[in-house]
């Protein structure tokens, strides 16, 4: 439509033309239809494409690729189906509190959740106030030289760190492709050399404890419980009658029951349950 006579004859003068040239076929566009068109041509040109090569040409590519026209349909349903998703963007804190409660319900012990607390709550969750998916293995070695401990305590730390990134990728808030503590640098050897006391040594460091802590350090000392399981221990498992301790199950590293303070011949003939 034109608003004047002179548009109206100008417009007709141009048809006939187009006409006259052979164009009689050509497709009229109006309204909406030529909005979208003349955008698509623009988006094309953004890539420095004609519209029929993005519409056509690269179909065609994909068809060749994925072995026939068909295919193109199912190579788009296998990749929805197997593509990567992109995490959610759960902060570490929350991915912390998870853990622990989940931790809680399925029984873990009170010193067990307590480490958790201690060095995933108080201390990681508020140096990384970001997505988990976030933590970079650069941010776990600044991470760790920050807390100016020991190595045993670091490793303490990335024992813990790693037991997180586990659950979070359980979760879903970390791809099953992170790397975890793996690429921390860490050295080790540092962590093999044991310190063994003399006899000199031992008398004057029971000579100078406090009286509540040398039970705790002769069993801990003589008796070879790790810390853990002396933390765990209770006066009814210190059989001093049958000179041995019990480490019940659940308190042992191995989740094994064993006993401490005899030797195995020397239980032979003893009327013990069996070691399981």
């Amino acid at each position: 439509m034109r608003r004047t006579f002179d548009d109206a004859f100008e417009l007709a003068q141009t048809l006939a033309v187009e006409l006259g040239d052979g164009r009689a076929d050509a497709l009229a566009l109006t309204g909406t239809e030529r909005l979208i068109y003349e955008r698509s041509i623009e988006l094309a040109s953004s890539v420095r494409l004609e519209l029929d090569a993005v519409v056509v040409d690269r179909f065609l590519e994909a068809s060749n690729i994925a072995g026939g026209v068909d295919c193109v349909v199912e190579a788009a349903k296998f990749y929805a189906t197997n593509r990567v998703k992109t995490p959610e963007p759960k902060p570490v804190a929350d991915v912390v509190r998870e853990l622990i409660e989940n931790r809680r319900s399925n029984g873990a012990s009170q010193l067990y959740l307590r480490d958790l607390k201690v060095r995933l709550e108080k201390r990681f969750a508020a140096a990384f106030h970001c997505p988990i998916s976030s933590v970079t293995t650069a941010g776990l070695e600044r991470f760790l030289d920050s807390l100016k401990v020991a190595p045993r305590s670091k490793k303490n730390f990335l024992t813990c760190i790693q037991t997180l990134f586990n659950f979070a990728k359980k979760r879903g808030y970390l791809l099953d492709s992170h790397p975890g503590v793996s690429k921390v640098a860490f050295d080790a050897k540092v962590l093999t050399r044991v310190e063994i006391f003399t006899v000199d040594a031992m008398r004057r460091l029971l000579g100078a404890a406090r009286p509540e802590l040398v039970p705790a350090l002769c069993v801990g000392c003589f008796a070879g419980l790790r810390s853990e399981e002396l933390r765990r221990l209770d006066w009814a498992h210190v059989r001093l009658e049958r000179k041995h301790i019990e480490v019940l199950a659940q308190n042992a590293k191995m989740r094994r029951r064993q006993f401490a303070g005899k030797t195995s011949h020397e239980f032979a003939g003893e009327n013990h349950p069996p070691l399981r």
